[in-house]
């Protein structure tokens, strides 16, 4: 998912995935969303050792 997390752009890609496979918008199964498993501290992306 993108920064929207699916919430604007989902619409837009079931269009564009439901014209590309010649099948109905209806037909297609919608992705499930799923939090992440865990937080994750933002140390962890730093690039220091304390």
């Amino acid at each position: 998912m993108g920064l929207c997390q699916g919430k604007t752009c989902e619409r837009l890609i079931e269009q564009i995935v439901a014209q590309e496979s010649g099948r109905d918008p209806a037909e297609l199964i919608p992705p499930t969303f799923r939090a992440p498993v865990r937080p994750v501290d933002i140390r962890v992306f730093l690039d220091t050792e304390d």
